[in-house]
């Protein structure tokens, strides 16, 4: 990225040279030459602006999986485009072949041929290159999809686990109240139990009417819970 912005400065440095230059040669050339540079300008933001402004558009538009899908889509495009031109090529490249197999073809002609066959050959392997560089980059966006797909599994997980963790707190209070509930019916019901036996013991009437008083409170009080 670096070089790159190097080799544009040093462009325009050259290029702002070469206007002086051409400038101090022929002084009567600069009105002409700042009309057509305006005249570029023009030309070039009112073809360039709507087209960024339809990108910056369709970029907004689409979330991050959707923008990887789209452009694996404009991948598979170029692929396609790219197969159709290596099929017209392998075509030209058997009719050659067969005009260099002629016994008829003058020599003169078997030399363009093989400089015509050698040309549509480097075409050949060019597109292959190309079309090879859209598989990487529909490989690269594959994997990217991927990472995409599991990250968010990974969020969802992470707030599924809080939930989960959450719940531990709030059933631990319940199992303590259950315990506490439990604890006390155990508690009036022994104390019911040997209240009752105490009853069936006693032979005195006064303390055994005491003792059912007692029990009758104990059970009123159970039964208000």
């Amino acid at each position: 990225m670096i070089r790159l912005k190097n080799i544009n400065w040093l462009a325009y440095i050259g290029l702002a040279i070469g206007l002086l230059v051409l400038v101090r040669i022929f002084p009567p050339l600069l009105p002409r030459l700042i009309l057509t540079l305006g005249l570029l300008i023009v030309m070039v933001s009112l073809i360039m602006i709507p087209v960024l402004i339809r990108r910056k558009k369709r970029a907004e538009s689409l979330n991050g999986n959707e923008r990887i899908e789209q452009q694996m889509r404009d991948c598979q495009d170029h692929i396609l485009k790219i197969e159709d031109k290596l099929k017209e090529i392998d075509i030209e490249i058997k009719a050659v072949c067969r005009d260099l197999k002629d016994p008829d073809v003058s020599e003169k002609n078997k030399v363009k041929l093989k400089s015509l066959l050698s040309s549509f050959q480097q075409e050949k392997k060019l597109r292959q290159q190309k079309r090879q560089f859209y598989f990487i980059c529909i490989s690269k966006l594959e994997k990217m999809q991927l990472n995409q797909r599991v990250k968010k599994d990974i969020q969802q997980k992470k707030e599924k686990l809080n939930e989960l963790k959450e719940n531990h707190f709030e059933e631990l209070a319940d199992m303590e109240n259950v315990r506490s509930d439990i604890e006390m019916d155990v508690f009036y019901l022994d104390t019911i139990d040997e209240l009752s036996s105490q009853v069936q013991k006693m032979d005195d009437q006064k303390g055994r009417l005491n003792l059912q008083k007692e029990l009758e409170k104990i059970t009123k009080e159970l039964n208000q819970l």
